[in-house]
């Protein structure tokens, strides 16, 4: 089943996104010196994005796209509208027979991109991989591995691009009328959802 994609034609201002990482911090049985336990690979993002003025028609397919995911049940992408930096990004998990991934990223400059496998760079250009822009699911850019990444392998990659979140709504409750107000004053936005 495709993964729905956040209305693009909905005009945002801004996005902010605030890491955070599950770090599990214990002072017990040490006698006071803290010892602090990395409970995952990578951070999952709060992302707020920032309206300069929505019509009304926009505030309604934002509400109806909210009721059709049933709030923060149904996880969808969210396309930050900037090209930024972003480095060590989660691609997927190798399984020694897929060689094609989606990468987290739409109109990737091509020559920032560097895929890591297991920390490792990779050479582009069709040697360990090609890069093949637009044609992953929402128009995410992909590569295409010469030869499939072993199973467990982790792929990740550094690029300047539009980010592509695999997000959900925060809220599970959600008035229209909390909605428009919500959106300009910033209280409105997704938590990130980490890929499986």
């Amino acid at each position: 089943m495709a993964t729905e994609l956040f209305p693009t034609s909905i005009m945002l201002g801004s996005v902010k996104v605030t890491g955070s990482w599950d770090v599990l911090i214990t002072q017990l049985g040490t006698a006071g010196k803290e010892t602090r336990h990395l409970r995952s690979a990578f951070p999952t993002r709060d992302i707020r994005p920032s309206f300069s003025w929505l019509s009304g028609i926009e505030i309604a397919l934002i509400w109806q796209f909210y009721q059709a995911r049933k709030g923060p049940f149904e996880a969808f992408h969210f396309i930050d509208p900037l090209l930024l930096d972003w480095y060590a990004e989660y691609v997927g998990l190798g399984d020694a027979a897929e060689d094609t991934f989606d990468l987290p990223s739409l109109s990737t400059v091509e020559a920032t991109l560097i895929i890591y496998v297991d920390a490792l760079p990779k050479a582009g250009g069709g040697v360990d991989y090609t890069f093949s822009p637009g044609s992953g699911e929402n128009g995410a850019d992909q590569i295409v591995f010469t030869a499939p990444p072993v199973a467990g392998a982790v792929i990740t990659a550094d690029f300047t691009g539009k980010h592509r979140f695999l997000v959900r709504f925060k809220d599970r409750t959600m008035t229209r009328e909390w909605l428009s107000v919500a959106c300009y004053n910033s209280e409105f936005g997704f938590q990130e959802v980490l890929p499986e």
